[in-house]
């Protein structure tokens, strides 16, 4: 592979260009068309990728029996994945799929034992850039499993459904770095949709009592149900001026509260600064947005059952 190429990947970016001709030696360019598997769980771990183009996805199984899998994480060009293999030789503990077309370069477990051997500098400045990049993984899974184990733990304790949105919103808020954001769920009772808690926007926003009439981004993900990132508003081609509200921020995430095939509100987060958000923010959110829903239905079938209970009492006087 060209040198100049790998450079332009941030784990190379710091390797010098004498040192870094030798790296390029060992690494193969690999193309994938969208939906294309670069390996499987359970294969053997015999090589790194790291991604030149596109972006994949990162799959685990949770249920071999029924099928069912998890998008643990998406990553983009620039990132690398498969590591271990050159050190441990384990078997691959997640499959890993090409989202749109894809570009890798393949580094394998046999090329960097040859480098080693070679240019033992190469290969230190290698495994440094892939230990940097590891602890930062870590650090954010910690933050994340943090907010999933808190969530559940709300959603699972919580009586009251104003008690299970502010707590969720709050926690996403934070862990995604939000500057601002808004919980809309739908009304029950009243019929269309209403603003259960808010962030960042001015007290009395005309913008947020504009997202209660369905328009917009927010109507756009209440009617598809489907999720939203956007990196840079004012260059997306898939959403016009015209459909803004005025709660809109360079960066976004729109994440739809789906349960019993039914859209119930929308979590909204932005921020000022664009790319804020990356697709894993979207995944914890989606995974926290699950999670939520179903709480939502069984909190409003509580507060329904004890209206009845209250409407059918029967008062004795002696």
């Amino acid at each position: 592979m060209d040198a100049e190429r790998l450079k332009r990947v941030p784990i190379f970016s710091s390797i010098e260009d004498g040192i870094l001709n030798d790296l390029a030696g060992i690494v193969e360019e690999k193309s994938y068309e969208a939906g294309g598997t670069v390996f499987q769980e359970g294969d053997a771990g015999d090589a790194m990728y790291v991604i030149l183009e596109g972006a994949v996805k990162i799959v685990k199984v949770i249920d071999p029996v029924k099928g069912l899998s998890k998008d643990l994480a998406i990553l983009s060009a620039g990132d690398f994945f498969g590591e271990m293999s050159l050190i441990d030789k384990s078997p691959r503990s997640a499959s890993v799929v090409a989202v749109g077309a894809a570009k890798l370069g393949r580094v394998s477990g046999q090329g960097f034992s040859d480098l080693l051997q070679k240019s033992a500098i190469t290969a230190a400045n290698l495994l440094f850039g892939i230990i940097q990049t590891v602890s930062g993984r870590l650090r954010q899974t910690n933050t994340e499993l943090v907010t999933l184990y808190e969530t559940g733990k709300t959603v699972g304790e919580a009586e009251q459904l104003q008690d299970i949105v502010d707590v969720v919103f709050k926690r996403l808020l934070l862990t995604a770095g939000a500057s601002r954001g808004m919980f809309v769920l739908r009304n029950e009772l009243a019929g269309g949709f209403e603003v259960r808690a808010s962030e960042g926007f001015p007290a009395g926003s005309d913008a947020l009592a504009r997202t209660v009439g369905d328009h917009g981004l927010i109507g756009r993900v209440l009617k598809d149900g489907a999720a939203v990132l956007i990196s840079d508003i004012d260059a997306d081609e898939r959403f016009a001026k015209d459909d803004r509200e005025g709660y809109e921020s360079a960066s976004m995430m729109l994440v739809p509260l789906c349960a019993e095939e039914r859209v119930l509100g929308v979590l909204v987060y932005g921020h000022t600064d664009k790319s804020r958000f990356s697709p894993n923010h979207l995944n914890l959110c989606l995974g926290v947005a699950a999670q939520t829903a179903q709480a939502i239905l069984n909190a409003r079938h509580r507060e329904e059952e004890a209206a009845r209970t209250k409407l059918h009492r029967h008062y004795i006087k002696f």
